[in-house]
Formats: structure tokens, C-alpha cells, sequence
């Protein structure tokens, strides 16, 4: 499942706002999320960008 939302914005002494977008793969199997991607932009460029991804998963006992 992909789950996407709206552009948020966050505001720093009220001088400007530098809106974000948040992306989470989830998997109901193992129910965790397996991906996650960020991204950041100023001016309309792209100021901060980052991929997570589960890349192991174990249950406990």
C-alpha cells in the first residue's frame, strides 16, 4: 500500500516556509512500513531529499 498526503509546510519564525512531502510503503504482512521518502524544497528547488527502506525483518518470539 502507498499511502500519500498532502504537501505540508513547516514555519521557522514566521519568515518562510519550506514545504515537504512524505511517502510510506506499507506492507500489512509484516505490518510495518518498508519504504519511506522525504523530500524538502525552498524556492522551488529541492533542498533535501531521503529514501529509508527495511531491508531486514525478523519476529520475535
Amino acid at each position: 500500500m502507498n499511502m500519500t498526503g498532502p504537501p505540508q509546510s513547516r514555519s521557522f519564525r514566521g519568515t518562510f516556509s519550506i514545504p515537504s512531502t512524505f511517502v510510506f510503503w506499507y506492507a500489512a504482512t509484516v505490518n510495518r512500513w518498508v519504504k519511506r521518502k522525504t523530500e524538502a524544497r525552498y524556492e522551488g528547488r529541492l533542498r533535501d531529499s531521503y529514501v529509508e527502506e527495511l531491508t531486514e525483518y525478523s519476529r520475535k518470539l
